[in-house]
């Protein structure tokens, strides 16, 4: 029996579960989103990062559209905080093709963009940002503050 922290066992698992041949795209999805978690676990977040890419790569119809969501989310942040601003990029835009409604993953796209050296996105989502919190009766966040008035932001348009 696999208990919660066997992480290495669960990689094992996992890598006899590359093995089978008939696997579906699906589950070559299933196969790297427990090997992320194991590896979130074993506080690996590299491996982590390539095992959510390899999730948020798969052909989107063989992924279940409530999931969408949340693979391109795990990718995105874990592209961040490998500094893999190119790819945080491509994955941001996914995870927005999703309609995330939340400020911070708005906040979290942007953020993307912005490390990516996409300037004029990172600044139109900053301004929908701080009109929609100000349409709320919300304090628009810093961080959309700070990129709407960046020099390289503002060099752009």
């Amino acid at each position: 029996m696999l208990f919660r922290s066997d992480y290495p066992a669960v990689l094992a698992a996992l890598e006899e579960a590359k093995k089978v041949s008939s696997r579906t795209g699906y589950d070559n999805y299933l196969i790297a989103r427990f090997s992320m978690s194991a590896h979130v676990g074993m506080k690996d977040l590299a491996a982590a990062a390539l095992d959510a890419e390899a999730a948020a790569d798969t052909d989107p119809s063989q992924l279940p559209d409530p999931e969408m969501p949340m693979v391109y989310q795990n990718a995105l942040k874990l592209a961040l905080n490998q500094k893999h601003y190119d790819k945080a990029v491509k994955y941001a835009k996914l995870y927005q093709g999703t309609n995330p409604t939340a400020p911070e993953d708005h906040a979290l796209i942007g953020q993307a963009y912005y490390l990516g050296g996409d300037y004029a996105g990172a600044k139109d989502l900053a301004q929908k940002n701080i009109d929609a919190a100000v349409a709320a009766g919300r304090k628009p966040s810093r961080t959309d503050l700070d990129v709407v008035i960046d020099r390289k932001s503002t060099r752009l348009n």
